[in-house]
């Protein structure tokens, strides 16, 4: 009996700070706060074109945050069209891309700027090198953006 008694107290012991334990974690279950994450922007996509008798320029671009991807199409009358996908950055209001496209059997890789506003697009233009297989603007700090402005349009 002698035997039995501290071998029951020590089974009591060790119910009893089990029973502690699952008490105190309930407890804290019930008092912890949910965090939520910040939610992230919602892509913007927008849809920009000009037209002028039998010329295109088509631009569909989505934006996140700073990122920014879509297509580009040129189809000028009697000319090859150069129809492909962009990929860039958004820095404030300009869009400066890689512009992948196919022309004449041949893809190709060329840098791309437009200023975006919730009316217009503009292209940038400027002098270009070519670098690692594809065509960049030489000194980003001088492009013009003077050329066609595309309007903005519900996209399709």
């Amino acid at each position: 009996m002698k035997a039995i008694l501290p071998l029951l107290l020590v089974a009591l012991a060790a119910g009893q700070s089990c029973n502690d334990g699952t008490a105190s974690k309930e407890a804290n279950r019930d008092t912890v706060e949910l965090v939520t994450e910040p939610a992230l922007p919602k892509p913007d996509t927008r849809c920009y074109a000009w037209r002028n008798n039998k010329d295109t320029v088509l631009l569909k671009v989505t934006l996140t945050d700073t990122s920014a991807s879509g297509d580009l199409l040129y189809n000028f009358f009697e000319k090859d069209d150069n129809n492909g996908t962009i990929q860039g950055v958004l820095r404030k209001d300009t869009l400066l891309a890689d512009y992948t496209f196919q022309s004449e059997g041949t893809i190709s890789v060329r840098q791309v700027a437009f200023v975006l506003s919730d009316s217009s697009a503009v292209e940038g233009y400027g002098g270009v090198d070519e670098k690692n297989g594809r065509q960049v603007f030489k000194d980003l700090s001088k492009l013009k953006f003077q050329g066609v402005g595309l309007k903005r349009e519900p996209c399709q």
